[in-house]
C-alpha cells in the first residue's frame, strides 16, 4: 500500500486488485475498542467496492448492498457512553463479483447480538436506534395505530436518561431506515408488520407486575392498558398468546 497513511480505501483497493489478479477470495477484518470507528470504517470499504466495481446486470445491486448499512445500524446499533453509534452485536460480510468484478450481491451474517439492552440501559445509553426512530414519527398517520408517543413514556427507552443524540434527528433517521427497506424489496406491509412487533415490546416493557406470594403475583390495575395494547399489536401473529 505504499508510503502513504493507512486508509480504509486503501486497504479495500488492495483487497480488489488481489481478488482480480489472484483469482482468490479475500478478507478485511475490521477490529478495534469500542468507539474506534469499525462500523464507519466497514461501510467506508463497501461503498468502495460499489463505486469501483461499476456497472452489473442489476442497474441497482450496489445501492442494495449499502441499503443494509442504515438498517443494520437501526437495528443493532445503540447509543453508549463512548460512542453515539456503537454495533452491538458482531457481523460478518460477505460480497459476491461477477467475472467482471462487479457486485452481483451480498450476504450478511450475525453474531452475538447484545440481547439484554431491549430491557436495560445504563445511565446516560440508550436502547437500540429503531425504538427512538419509532417514537419520533408517532406523529406520522400510517404510525398512529401503535399508540407510541415520547422515548420518555416508556420503560425500556428512559432508563438511561439519555433519550436524544445531539446532532441527530430520529424522525429523519426512521425515512432512512425506511427507503432502505424499501431498496431491499420490504414493501410497506412487511415494515409495518415489523414496526408493529416493535412497537409491542414499548407497551410490553410498561406492564408492571406486583408479587402477592411465592409462587402468584399480579399485574397492577395501571399497567393494564398497557398490557391490552401489546396483546393488539401482537394478536395478528398466531405464535404468539396474550
Amino acid at each position: 500500500m505504499g508510503d502513504m497513511d493507512p486508509h480504509i480505501f486503501a486497504v479495500a483497493e488492495e483487497a480488489y486488485k488481489q481478488m482480480a489478479r489472484d483469482q482468490r477470495n479475500q478478507s478485511i477484518i475490521v477490529s478495534g475498542e469500542s468507539g474506534a470507528g469499525k462500523t464507519v470504517s466497514a461501510k467506508y470499504a463497501m461503498r468502495y467496492f460499489a463505486t469501483v466495481s461499476g456497472s452489473s446486470s442489476e442497474a441497482n445491486v450496489e445501492e442494495r448492498v449499502l441499503a443494509s448499512s442504515p438498517i443494520m445500524e437501526a437495528i443493532g446499533n445503540a447509543k453508549t457512553t463512548r460512542n453515539d453509534n456503537s454495533s452491538r452485536f458482531g457481523k460478518y460480510i460477505e460480497i459476491g463479483f461477477d467475472k467482471n468484478y462487479h457486485i452481483i450481491g451480498a450476504n450478511m451474517r450475525t453474531y452475538l447480538l447484545e440481547k439484554s439492552r431491549v430491557v436495560f440501559q445504563a445511565t446516560e445509553e440508550r436502547n437500540y436506534h429503531i425504538f427512538y426512530q419509532l417514537c419520533a414519527s408517532s406523529h406520522l398517520p400510517e404510525f398512529k395505530p401503535l399508540q407510541l408517543g415520547n422515548a420518555d413514556d416508556f420503560h425500556c427507552t428512559n432508563q438511561g436518561g439519555s433519550p436524544v443524540i445531539e446532532g441527530v434527528d430520529d424522525a429523519k433517521e426512521m425515512c432512512s431506515t425506511r427507503k432502505a427497506f424499501s431498496l431491499l424489496g420490504i414493501n410497506e406491509t412487511y415494515q409495518m408488520d415489523l414496526f408493529q412487533i416493535l412497537a409491542a415490546l414499548l407497551h410490553l416493557g410498561n406492564v408492571e407486575v406486583e408479587e402477592r406470594s411465592a409462587d402468584s403475583s399480579t399485574i397492577l390495575a395501571s399497567s393494564k392498558q398497557n398490557l391490552l395494547t401489546m396483546s393488539q399489536k401482537w394478536h395478528p401473529f398466531p405464535h404468539f398468546k396474550a
